[in-house]
């Protein structure tokens, strides 16, 4: 599971130490940085004993030559660069409901206070959010929450 977008330097070093494993072999013309990586996702290093500047190791991740190797924190990073990217991405950006289930459990927080004249599905939601409520106990349709997200009227609490 790939992600064509960038992913931060913070990011990665939530994951600074779960083990790598490598998913391609440095291509024959590949310089001694990259081979002395892969050498070291070969052999299960963690994100932090991996020699090289962060970025170039989040590259690795983006264009698949690397993965976690615990399968749930894979899902997790790969959620957090959706998540990331979708952020950085135009004003107005998406983010779809799949964006949200890797953080069903997770609680909210309510970042702005809605208008007396809201809606009442948004009032109520927001008094789920108040009450900090995981995604999952929230009521309404997930792409209206993903909504209140992008709005910046809810954040996850952690």
């Amino acid at each position: 599971q790939t992600c064509a977008l960038p992913i931060s330097r913070l990011v990665l070093e939530a994951f600074e130490n779960e083990a790598c494993v490598l998913k391609k072999q440095a291509g024959g013309a590949a310089g001694p940085p990259l081979k002395a990586r892969c050498e070291a996702y070969a052999r299960g290093a963690t994100v932090k004993e991996v020699q090289g500047p962060r970025w170039q190791i989040a590259q690795d991740f983006v264009q698949g030559r690397v993965a976690l190797a615990d399968p749930a924190a894979q899902a997790r990073l790969v959620a957090k660069m959706t998540v990331k990217g979708a952020a950085a991405a135009a004003p107005g950006a998406t983010l779809s409901a799949r964006d949200l289930t890797p953080f069903e459990d997770e609680a909210c927080v309510l970042t702005k206070k809605v208008a007396s004249k809201a809606g009442d599905a948004l009032k109520a939601r927001c008094e789920d959010y108040a009450r900090g409520a995981t995604i999952k106990q929230v009521r309404g349709p997930r792409w209206e929450i993903a909504k209140d997200f992008v709005a910046g009227r809810v954040a996850l609490a952690d």
